[in-house]
C-alpha cells in the first residue's frame, strides 16, 4: 500500500532548518522492493557534521528502524508487518551486480537521505538492504544497533593492528559513538579509559559505568602521554576541530590508531605520526555481513543501556531535536514519526 499524501522532510542551507513537503505517492514495490513506514530515526554525528559545514542537500538520517508495509512480487525474506533497519548505504537495484544478486559491489551505492530517506513518510528499499531484527525490542534499541555496528567496527578494526587484552586503551570523545565504543570493548572484557570536554558527557560516561576524564585535566596532568597503545578518535570536528592532532601525544611508540569521528577535511601530521611509527586506520566502508554479526551480538545487551544514552523528539518538532543533538547536552536524539492527516 502506498499514501495518497507522501511527505518529505528536506533540509533548507539558507534557513538551517527543515521543512516539510508533501510529494507524490511513492509507486507500489516492484520486484525485490520494500515499502517501508519508518518508525524511529537516529540523529548521527556525521549529520551534523554536513549541516555544520554547509553542504549543500545533505544526506542525512541513516540510523533507523521502519515496519514493513508492502512488498514486491520476488521479495521473500520479509513480510508485511515486520520490523526492519538496512545499511546505511543503500544499492541502486538496478546495475549488473544487483541483479547478479551481488549488491555488495554495487558501485551506484548511496547514503540514505540523498535518493531515499527516511525522514518521510514511506520509503522504498531493496530487499537485500535490509536487515532483519528482534521483534521483541524496542524501536529505540533496534534504532542504536547502528551506533553499536560503528562501535564494533571500530573493535574489529584494533583487533586487526594488534590489540590486546594487555594494551592500555583510550578514546576520545564520549558521544554516542564513543560510548558505544567503549561498551562494545567492555563487553568482550576489555578496560578502556575515555576523553571528554563536555561534563555532561563525562558524568554519562560514569553513568554507564564507563571512566571517563576531562580532556584539560589529562593535557595538565599528562599521565597518559606516551603510554597508550590503542587510541581510538571517535570526536571528529561536528562540533569542533576533534582530537586529530592530539592522538600522536598520548600513544606510545608504533602504537595502533583507529579513527572513527568524521572530519570534513583532515590532515595527518607526517612528523608527528611518522616520528612514532604510529599504525592509522579508518573506520568506513561498512558491510552487511558485519552489520548482522553486531546486530546479533547486541540484540540481547543492548537494551540495558539504551534509555541511559537516547532522548526522544516526534518528528514535528525535528529542528528543536537537531538543535538539541547540535548543542551536545544531550547524547542521542532520536525522532519518532507520527501519521499526519
Amino acid at each position: 500500500m502506498t499514501e495518497s499524501r507522501h511527505w518529505r522532510y528536506h533540509y533548507n542551507l539558507e534557513s538551517e532548518s527543515f521543512t516539510i513537503k508533501l510529494e507524490a505517492p511513492l509507486a507500489s514495490p516492484l520486484e525485490n522492493q520494500v515499502l517501508i513506514k519508518p518508525l524511529m530515526i537516529g540523529v548521527c554525528g556525521s549529520d551534523l557534521s554536513k549541516i555544520k559545514h554547509k553542504l549543500e542537500q545533505p544526506a542525512l538520517g541513516h540510523e533507523w528502524v521502519g515496519v514493513v508495509e508492502a512488498i514486491g512480487p520476488e521479495v521473500e525474506t520479509v513480510t508485511t508487518g515486520e520490523i526492519v533497519t538496512s545499511v546505511a548505504n543503500v544499492s541502486c537495484g538496478k546495475c549488473d551486480h544487483c541483479r547478479s544478486k551481488n549488491p555488495e559491489q554495487c558501485k551506484k551505492r548511496q547514503l540514505l537521505g540523498t535518493e531515499h530517506s527516511v525522514l518521510s513518510s514511506q520509503v522504498l528499499i531493496y530487499e537485500h538492504d535490509l536487515l532483519k531484527v528482534s521483534q521483541d525490542l524496542d524501536l529505540a534499541s533496534i534504532t542504536l544497533l547502528e551506533v553499536a555496528y560503528v562501535a564494533d567496527c571500530a573493535f574489529y578494526k584494533a583487533k586487526a593492528l594488534g590489540l590486546n587484552l594487555s594494551h592500555k586503551i583510550v578514546i576520545f570523545g564520549a558521544g554516542p559513538i564513543g560510548l558505544m565504543t567503549a561498551l562494545s570493548f567492555k563487553e568482550r572484557g576489555y578496560e578502556t579509559h575515555l576523553i571528554e570536554t563536555q561534563p555532561g558527557r563525562i558524568e554519562a560516561a560514569a553513568r554507564l559505568g564507563l571512566t571517563c576524564s576531562s580532556f584539560a585535566q589529562e593535557m595538565i596532568e599528562r599521565k597518559l602521554f606516551s603510554r597508550c597503545d590503542t587510541v581510538i578518535d571517535c570526536s571528529g570536528d561536528s562540533a569542533g576541530s576533534g582530537a586529530l592532532k592530539y592522538l600522536p601525544i598520548f600513544s606510545k611508540m608504533e602504537a595502533s590508531i583507529v579513527i572513527v569521528g568524521k572530519y570534513h577535511q583532515a590532515t595527518l601530521s607526517e612528523t608527528d605520526f611518522g616520528s612514532k611509527g604510529l599504525k592509522v586506520t579508518w573506520v568506513a566502508n561498512h558491510q552487511k555481513d558485519n552489520f548482522k554479526k553486531s546486530i546479533q551480538f547486541w540484540q540481547s545487551r543492548i537494551k540495558q543501556y539504551t534509555p541511559k544514552i537516547i532522548t526522544h523528539y516526534p518528528i514535528t518538532e525535528i529542528n528543536k531535536g537537531f538543535e538539541a543533538a547540535k548543542e551536545r547536552h544531550i547524547l542521542k536524539v532520536m525522532l519518532q514519526t507520527e501519521d499526519k492527516n
